[in-house]
């Protein structure tokens, strides 16, 4: 589908006949690709996916040679394009750390978080997911999204009128706050936790369950201060009496690790 979309921005950005010339290329490119690639034994399919990996990668990496194009297209002005380059981006972007990084380094991210107020759902979508697939990243890729300003961005999908993106934005949130201590309190200081709560309280249950795991998230590797302050949060009385319960469980927990350690 990342080919498709590859295909459809170039077509869009460019001549007739240039983009003729970037099709043939672009498909011998990827024959000599395929010839290159040994495939593995057909014995070892079925025992390992050791080989699956290692060609997995290396399409990866014949791909991430269209970053640099696709981080012009999406400044481009065409709707679609940046549609399609958005996706092309989040496909990319979901795999591994180092995928991550590679589509990082391609210097997207601020870009993605500015395409988050964009007023199409079309746009916004793929943007939000590529941005919620870094984050799923280590703690150091997840804090250049929060230095980008996603925050004050997510707190806006939150309150998107289309489930899909409220969901999202809460499935990218309980990926910050499963990271360092310092990314809870962003989250904390950026006025994030108050309409998580309040979806938490009134959404439907696909978007509840997200918000949940948010929450839960940030209790369960926050400070002592930030799990207090989680559980005086106004929620409805059931959600808030199951909230104090875990963060009564995760103080006593901690102190019972400070007390080994001491």
């Amino acid at each position: 589908v990342s080919v498709y979309s590859l295909i459809i921005v170039s077509y869009r950005s460019m001549s007739c006949i240039d983009f003729v010339d970037l099709l043939s290329s672009f498909f011998m490119s990827f024959f000599f690709f395929f010839l290159m690639i040994r495939r593995p034994p057909r014995s070892t399919l079925s025992s390992s996916s050791a080989a699956s990996d290692v060609y997995k990668r290396q399409l990866f990496d014949h791909l991430a040679l269209a970053l640099p194009t696709l981080s012009n297209l999406i400044y481009k002005t065409d709707e679609e394009v940046v549609t399609d380059a958005a996706w092309a981006l989040s496909y990319l972007s979901d795999g591994p750390n180092e995928h991550i990084q590679k589509v990082i380094e391609a210097g997207v991210c601020r870009r993605l978080i500015e395409l988050l107020n964009h007023v199409s759902y079309s746009v916004k979508t793929p943007a939000l997911r590529t941005v919620g697939n870094i984050v799923t990243g280590d703690d150091i890729q997840t804090q250049i999204v929060i230095n980008c300003g996603a925050l004050t961005r997510l707190i806006d999908c939150l309150a998107f009128p289309k489930k899909g993106i409220r969901k999202e934005a809460c499935w990218t949130i309980s990926n910050i706050t499963a990271g360092t201590k310092e990314q809870i309190q962003s989250v904390i200081d950026a006025g994030v936790i108050p309409p998580l709560i309040g979806l938490l309280n009134t959404a439907e249950f696909e978007i509840k369950k997200e918000a949940a795991w948010a929450i839960s998230n940030a209790t369960s590797g926050g400070n002592s201060e930030q799990i207090v302050y989680l559980s005086l949060i106004h929620i409805s009385e059931p959600t808030r009496l199951l909230s104090i319960s875990y963060a009564v469980f995760c103080l006593k927990k901690k102190k019972k690790t400070i007390h080994n350690h001491e």
